[in-house]
């Protein structure tokens, strides 16, 4: 069932198990127009690279703080392009050739109780050119590192104080193969941990800053 969102009118409210018979976060009311942008952006993914890797992370800010930065989140995905766009091309240099990934991504801008605002995140790339985060407690070239280093960018920080400011939970990696056996289920997986990206808690709607985005291409 969809209504509408009082503190936004230009929001819809599902009610439900299921968003076009997929199963979704069913512990509270999720926001209509968010499940669609999430369905859209995996589509887009897929239908660039039939075979999708996909992140799942949390981004937190240095200290407990009612400040928020609004360009904050946007600053990360430029620095995270600008890794990866540097990495494909070192990646020609060295082989001669590489798979192309676009960046395509999903946050959603959270504050629980008296903590400050932090970030739930996921990106989409060419699973083809990256397999997964790699070692994340060392030091190297690898996803989960590019990730560490464009949060610390995008603060402004030492990566010694921003690399413990992104935590990867378990089973953060999603491996979508169009023409797997496997890919409806894998599908349905990662739409059903997304779907709790269009929950209407902890939004915060009433401090006048965006609380969920995506990537629009």
């Amino acid at each position: 069932m969809n209504t509408r969102y009082p503190p936004n009118k230009n929001l819809t409210i599902h009610q439900g198990k299921r968003y076009k018979g997929l199963p979704v976060w069913e512990k509270g009311d999720l926001i209509w127009d968010y499940l669609v942008s999430i369905e859209g952006v995996i589509d887009k993914a897929l239908n660039e690279h039939p075979r999708t890797l996909a992140i799942r992370f949390d981004l937190h800010l240095p200290v407990v703080t009612n400040e928020f930065n609004s360009s904050l989140i946007s600053q990360f995905f430029k620095k995270l392009n600008n890794e990866i766009t540097k990495d494909l091309r070192a990646k020609k240099k060295k082989n001669g050739q590489v798979h192309k990934s676009a960046l395509r991504y999903l946050w959603v801008r959270e504050r629980n109780n008296s903590y400050s605002p932090h970030y739930h995140v996921v990106i989409l790339l060419n699973k083809d050119t990256y397999y997964g985060l790699g070692d994340y407690g060392g030091d190297g070239n690898n996803l989960a590192n590019r990730i560490m280093r464009a949060w610390s960018d995008a603060l402004h920080v030492d990566p010694f104080i921003g690399r413990p400011l992104v935590h990867f939970p378990d089973n953060a990696t999603y491996r979508l193969k169009s023409n797997h056996p496997s890919f409806q289920e894998e599908y349905r997986n990662l739409f059903y941990r997304l779907s709790y990206f269009a929950k209407t808690d902890t939004k915060g709607f009433g401090d006048m800053v965006n609380s969920f985005g995506c990537s629009r291409k």
